[in-house]
């Protein structure tokens, strides 16, 4: 897998993990997402930042989760319970949700043309037809250079030429500072927004301003060319900290609440992350209230109060922040590699921060921290090291005078300059050094790290260098370094990638997930990755490679489909930072100039000499613990700089405690790594014959081609397709996804982890056929989810056909190996064993959703499964009552004959939708019926049609009950507990009263998500993590309220959360004004209306659906009808009787509980605060949600008067047990047999709809 970097540690690539300002909910230690990750990828652009729709969080959660059962293949959740919607939205790698926006809009069938391999190929833009380039190579443009241009303009312009390379100070000089730029930005074809690049001449900010007609949403981002790099050495974590502080009022809006109120009262939401080099300010908002927000925005970066009492609350939230990522394996390993650096470089830094770096220790040293932050801002938030982006619904007349009105104040520091930081962050003493780790969770790992790669720079980001060697390390098909390693048993996936880059150093990375004999043979392990290397040097660069690179990235850009305005933004200011002006939105995938010298200095620095191997595995626990048992008793126990001196000696990496010992390359391995001996299982890779040729946009011919839903064209026992021709996107791609069941795969434990381990040997087996069809954006997924089996292809829909065939092919024909079995079983039993160890909150929603359906098997229940009830009872000394311990364990002979028993009946349910005709996509479906019917062709009865079961539903809890469930966590060291409580407010379906209940459901989420989080985490300071949703799942509709707390027991959090909900009936609903009411309904009405803005998007919306049960394709239409007509009234009295009055109200409360004791927060003043230790008002501070600073309104508009600290801890008269919350479970088994399951009226559908351009002409035909 190559992960590419985009550009540095910006957005484009995602935040490293000290730098996102994660929310009280989705605050998940992003595993470093710039660094290599395990799993395929899509040569794609990865996703922005973590930005996330007010009303669909609870995807989220819950996405993660089922991320961290990703590796078993396993599915835990239904795929209803998600969006208000019931429909699953998009999500990314590291348990990060992106909600995508900008519509697309048609493009005339003229307007595109076919793509060979020749040597010279023109295409044409569809809107000025000109030709744009033609290609030397093998290569084509996809750029069009599009800008509006406006008589409002009172600066001169100037235009940029493509393919210009010079220093960042000359991009930004290049729009000189008294003009805008009318002309010149590169966009992808599908891309019909304005843009303008200018630079203010009052102080050098730089700013690219995108106007976007259609846009449902605007957004603002303002990237800081400056982050943790830059932390004074006595006050480690002050940029993050400092972020956290912009948000705490300003001169003009001092009211600490003013920002986010603005924004969640007009639909918006906004976020922030500090990353090395840079820190990201964002917001979005409805496009009639942009320039508000743009206002309250500004003052940000012009007058910030940064007052004693928020520095003093804040502190509390990045301890607690930190507190929260203690147990997280990627952060702990991505300090630990900080910590072996040079003390003297800046890459050694703690950059996250904690209560003891920001406040203890520089008391400790009469430091002040306040001083220091106004020191900080003063020094670095300067106008000429900021680059500004505003997408809106606005002329780029308007836009550039709101930029002029707002941003021109922002001061220019005349000791402003862009730091430069030694380019080697590890002396030479520090390389050659092997690093075991030990891991919170079970994995075996090999990571190398090169850290003298070149970086990616304003005058080499062209030349793609990074680009062009990660795509090689990283590659899996036949001859690559992965290939051989699977062969030999040794690993089970590889990845490649920038990671921790910088403009002065870059770290390449190849992370290698080991089989238990690739541990014992890592020596080997690495001595094959430095073959690979050899070739690579050995063969030098090579152009038809980098032309094929070239070909795939312009063919990306060209066809790239919009991101939401927010993400858009984001991306676009980090780009600023480093891209020439007409390369900010084209930067990451374009290929300027081939530099065979780079390359070939880059290859350089891939020796051994210059590298740091880590091992990370659980295996090395016990020498951990012994060793450094014994130097604790000696008194001699490790620092967070250790010197080598050899195997057996242990440490403690200081901010995290990471067990780890650093031993330097011994003679042998040395002499196997600087082998020269060419390996002859290696080999470059083949040219790419997956790349496509015909990029014809089909025109719709017939009715079922041109509806706004999809509709139903095949329909048998057996097989089931609906189908819509994309006529909003018009983009040369398709998804088509299948939904085979059967009655076996999740019928037992036992058949459900067999299947799961079927589909992973089978994706195991399709490794290198199926990769460089992924590097040419052409992917499929092939899953055991909790009823069905799932198939899925998406992309370039000109080879999609014979791709699906292909694969099936491989499928139906599968024969195991045997050796390959012993790997992935044991790799799927340290994945269910691991899934017990993530955080304590995704616990806690994974819990809730096996409580309320019938069936769903636990992790003990699967592992025993797998391995066999007598090895289980060995490994296991708490067994809980329902796993069995009769299992006989997965065998080699049982999974050999699983697919034929699997698929001795079934029956299809599929979705294709795109740039497919209705025949072409019905001989899709036939053809996975007919493979699929091959496997048991001839056998006695083979292939009857399996009876569609229902839709799975939820558990209807009774009026007046209340149950909680205690769990303690499997993971002993893990600080913290979490609390989820779910008020059931009843049955939810497809009809009008349903939709009625769930849209007065969305307006108490939306009312009270801001004061939840104000009171429970910013005042009471229970917890980082503090989320309120709705809990829309199958068959049910209600809401849920979670706290994760290191600080509180569960028991103590359940009765702040009841004392909450009691006063938020008065506070937040009986004396709510009509208006504020309307405005919340308002807000709830943006965001569920919001547009598709991808295929794939509206494709996960309509076939959640469809794995629903139901076809109620137009749900969005008759849930903004019932917005319409819902009422304070009903609304209040909703909130009283499903959540306040217990004798009315049903709950079910999941609390996991940690083995440590908790120890509460003591505020403790810093020394400017002279005593005032205020916290912040009751109302309403920050929002609740997506991050530290995500804005949801607050509804009462009180005083601005903020109680102190001493106010936010006001103790219980005791400390309840979780069992005062309702009747204790004690047997999770017997509880689901109590109540009935929810059992939904008929499906309603809206039949065939056309879309209203072809309403004359369907007519007519």
């Amino acid at each position: 897998m190559h992960v590419p970097v985009l550009a540095k540690d910006s957005p484009a690539i995602a935040p490293p993990p000290q730098a996102l300002c994660p929310s009280n909910t989705t605050s998940l230690p992003v595993a470093d997402p710039q660094r290599p990750r395990p799993g395929r990828h899509r040569h794609r652009r990865p996703a922005t930042a973590v930005l996330v729709s007010s009303i669909g969080l609870l995807v989220l959660s819950l996405v993660a989760l089922s991320a961290a059962a990703a590796h078993s293949g396993l599915s835990f959740f239904s795929s209803t319970e998600s969006s208000p919607l019931g429909c699953l939205h998009d999500t990314t790698c590291g348990g990060m949700l992106t909600h995508l926006a900008a519509s697309g809009s048609w493009i005339p069938r003229s307007g595109l043309h076919r793509l060979s391999a020749s040597p010279s190929v023109v295409f044409l833009t569809h809107r000025d037809r000109r030709a744009t380039h033609t290609a030397p190579r093998l290569q084509f443009s996809p750029f069009s250079s599009v800008s509006g241009s406006g008589s409002g303009s009172s600066a001169a312009s100037s235009s940029f030429s493509a393919g210009s390379s010079s220093s960042s100070s000359a991009a930004m000089s290049a729009a000189s500072d008294s003009g805008s730029c009318p002309s010149g930005i590169l966009q992808p074809l599908t891309d019909e927004r304005l843009y303008r690049y200018l630079t203010l001449p009052s102080n050098s900010l730089r700013a690219v301003l995108v106007s976007d007609p259609s846009a449902d949403r605007a957004a603002v981002a303002m990237d800081v060319h400056v982050g943790s790099l830059a932390d004074p050495v006595t006050i480690p974590g002050l940029a993050h900290f400092l972020e956290h502080m912009l948000f705490l009022g300003t001169e003009k809006f001092p009211d600490e609440s003013a920002y986010s109120d603005y924004l969640a009262k007009h639909g918006g939401s906004s976020n922030a992350y500090t990353a090395l080099e840079h820190t990201n300010y964002h917001l979005d908002v409805a496009p009639t209230h942009l320039e508000g927000a743009i206002d309250r925005f500004a003052q940000f970066f012009t007058s910030p109060l940064f007052s004693a009492s928020g520095t003093e609350r804040e502190l509390l939230a990045v301890e607690s922040e930190n507190q929260k990522n203690l147990q997280s394996d990627a952060w702990r390993q991505f300090q630990l590699e900080r910590s072996l650096a040079s003390p003297d470089h800046p890459y050694f830094k703690f950059s996250t921060g904690n209560r003891a770096t920001l406040s203890v220790v520089p008391q400790s040293q009469q430091i002040d921290t306040r001083a220091e932050l106004l020191s900080f801002y003063a020094k670095h938030y300067s106008s000429d090291l900021m680059s500004l982006c505003i997408v809106g619904s606005n002329s780029l007349d308007e836009l550039e005078d709101w930029t002029r009105k707002y941003f021109s104040g922002v001061p220019k520091r005349e000791s402003s300059s862009r730091p430069i930081y030694d380019p080697e962050p590890y002396p030479a003493s520090h390389l050659m050094r092997k690093v075991r780790v030990v891991p919170v969770n079970d994995q075996r790992t090999m990571r190398i790290n090169w850290p003298t790669f070149p970086p990616t720079t304003a005058e080499n980001y062209g030349a793609r260098h990074s680009w062009y060697i990660s795509h090689l390390l990283g590659h899996e098909g036949p001859g690559s370094a992965l290939a051989l390693l699977m062969e030999k048993g040794y690993a089970t996936s590889l990845s490649s990638g920038s990671s921790s880059s910088s403009s002065s150093f870059d770290i390449l990375s190849m992370s290698i997930e080991l089989t238990p004999s690739g541990l014992e043979n890592a020596d080997e392990v690495a001595g094959i990755i430095f073959d690979y290397v050899s070739l690579l040097q050995r063969s030098g660069p090579q152009a038809w490679i980098w032309d094929e690179n070239k070909l795939l990235a312009d063919m990306q850009f060209k066809f790239l489909e919009p991101q939401n305005p927010m993400s858009h933004a984001i991306a676009t200011t980090s780009g600023m930072q480093i891209y020439q002006p007409e390369d900010v939105v084209a930067g990451p995938y374009i290929h300027k100039a081939y530099d065979p010298e780079l390359i070939t200095r880059a290859l350089e620095s891939l020796s051994p000499r210059k590298a740091i191997i880590f091992l990370v595995s659980s295996d090395f626990a016990d020498e951990a613990s012994a060793a450094l048992s014994a130097s604790e008793s000696e008194g001699t126990s490790g620092t967070s700089t250790p010197t080598p001196v050899g195997p057996g000696t242990w440490h403690k990496e200081r901010w995290y405690g990471t067990q780890h010992s650093v031993e330097p390359f011994s003679e042998s391995l040395l002499a196997r790594l600087e082998s020269t001996t060419p390996n002859p299982g290696l080999a470059l890779p083949e040219p790419n014959a997956f790349i496509p040729t015909n990029f014809d946009i089909l025109e719709p011919t017939t009715s079922s081609e041109m509806t706004m839903y999809p509709t139903l064209v095949l329909d048998t026992p057996r097989n089931r397709l609906w189908y819509k021709k994309d006529n909003t996107f018009n983009i040369p791609k398709a998804s088509a996804s299948f939904m085979i069941r059967t009655p076996l795969n999740y019928a037992t434990p036992r058949f459900a982890v067999a299947t799961s381990l079927l589909t992973q040997l089978i994706r195991d087996d399709l490794t290198t056929f199926s990769y460089s069809a992924s590097l040419a954006g052409l992917d499929y997924k092939f899953d055991n989810k909790l009823d069905f089996l799932e198939l899925n292809l998406s992309g370039y829909n000109d080879r999609q056909l014979v791709f699906l065939e292909s694969i099936l092919d491989r499928i139906v024909n599968f024969k195991i190996n045997p050796e390959r079995f012993v790997v992935l079983k044991e790799r799927l039993n340290r994945a269910l064993i691991n899934a017990s160890r993530t955080h304590p909150y995704m616990l806690a929603f994974r819990e809730t959703s096996r409580a309320l359906h019938k069936i769903q098997f636990s992790d003990h229940q699967l592992r025993a499964a797998l391995i066999g009830g007598e090895e289980y009872r060995a490994v296991e000394s708490n067994i809980p009552s329902e796993v069995d311990l009769t299992e006989p364990g997965i065998t080699f002979e049982f999974i050999s004959s699983l697919l034929p028993q699997l698929l001795k009946t079934f029956c299809i349910d599929g979705l294709i939708i795109g740039n497919h005709s209705t025949e072409s996509a019905v001989a899709m479906a036939k053809l996975v019926e007919d493979k699929l019917l091959s496997v048991n062709a001839g056998a006695p009865d083979a292939g009857e049609a399996y009876p569609r079961p229902p839709a799975r539903t939820q558990l209807i809890l009774p009026k007046a009950a209340h149950y909680a469930l205690l769990q303690p966590l499997a993971d002993k060291s893990e600080t913290n507990s979490a609390l989820l409580t779910t008020y059931n407010f009843g049955p939810s379906s497809t009809d009008d009263q349903s939709l009625r209940l769930r849209a007065a459901i969305l307006v108490i989420a939306q009312i009270i998500k801001s004061p939840a989080f104000n009171q429970l985490r910013t005042k009471e300071q229970l917890g980082y993590v503090v989320h309120s949703d709705v809990s829309f799942g199958s068959g049910s509709a209600g809401l849920k309220i979670l706290v994760q707390s290191a600080v509180r027991t569960p028991g103590y959090i359940g009765s702040r959360v009841r004392a909450f909900m009691r006063r938020a009936l008065v506070t937040e609903f009986e004396t709510l004004s009509d208006e504020s009411f309307q405005a919340y309904v308002d807000a709830v009405k943006a965001l569920v209306a919001e547009k598709d803005k991808r295929l794939g998007q509206e494709a996960a919306r309509w076939w959640s659906s469809i794995v629903a049960g139901h076809t109620f394709f137009d749900q969005v239409d008759h849930l903004l009808a019932a917005l319409d007509s819902v009422t304070k009234e009903e609304v209040t009295s909703l909130f009283r009787t499903n959540v306040v009055e217990a004798d009315s109200s049903s709950s079910l409360t999941i609390a996991m509980v940690s083995h440590v004791d908790p120890v509460p927060v003591v505020a403790t003043p810093t020394s400017s605060t002279s005593g005032d230790l205020a916290s912040p008002r009751a109302d309403g501070d920050e929002a609740p949600v997506e991050a530290a600073h995500s804005s949801v309104p607050s509804s009462t508009g009180a005083s601005t008067t903020s109680p102190t600290l001493a106010d936010a801890y006001v103790e219980p008269e005791e400390d309840p047990s979780v069992s005062a919350l309702g009747e204790e479970i004690t047997d999770l088994s017997k509880f689901r047999t109590r109540f009935p399951v929810y059992q939904p009226p008929a499906p309603r559908s809206p039949g065939l709809v056309l879309l209203e351009k072809y309403r004359t002409t369907a007519t007519s035909q």
